[in-house]
């Protein structure tokens, strides 16, 4: 299992009304571990997600006045995480194609090598196999337990898409890991 330890806070500044800065501070607190699981899920890669959480933040600071709360506050953070993730991926481009998407699980002990480790790699690989849009949109729904309206607003799209890249995404992982055990 990959553990994955959340880096330090970033904290609140005073540039907004007390309330409201300690509102969001207690809500940014609540969603840490979510956004900091769906950036290295979509990133792939500890300081490219480290700096994707800091911009995400300091985003939802600048926006924060203007948030209305028509929707889940998970979701618009997460949408605002995304697009951070995006704009750092395009900036390190070539990076993400020369790196391999996922490392192995680095074992303890010789011992380790069981069935189980070997079923955990190949459940990687066939993650790393999705395309973005699919692994993203499966992560949200499987471990985030995010609802198909919640993913379509964090992906901006349409629900029936939402919808159609996780059932793709899930028949795609379904197929790999039924081939390779046969």
């Amino acid at each position: 299992m990959i553990t994955m330890s959340v880096p330090p806070t970033f904290e609140t500044t005073n540039a907004l009304p007390e309330q409201k800065v300690d509102s969001l501070g207690v809500l940014l607190r609540e969603h840490r571990q979510v956004c900091w699981g769906f950036l290295m899920a979509r990133m792939r890669h500890y300081a490219d997600a480290e700096d994707a959480l800091q911009e995400t933040w300091i985003r939802a600071h600048k926006a924060w006045p203007g948030y209305r709360e028509q929707g889940q506050f998970r979701a618009w953070i997460l949408q605002i995480a995304r697009r951070e993730a995006l704009r750092i991926q395009r900036r390190n481009q070539k990076r993400y194609l020369e790196e391999p998407p996922w490392k192995p699980v680095p074992l303890s002990s010789p011992d380790q090598h069981s069935e189980q480790q070997d079923e955990v790699s190949k459940l990687h690989e066939a993650i790393a196999e999705l395309p973005d849009h699919q692994r993203e949109a499966v992560w949200l729904r499987i471990v985030e337990e995010c609802s198909f309206r919640e993913i379509s607003r964090i992906q901006r799209v349409p629900q029936g898409t939402s919808i159609t890249r996780v059932r793709r995404g899930l028949a795609h992982l379904r197929k790999r890991l039924q081939g390779d055990s046969v």
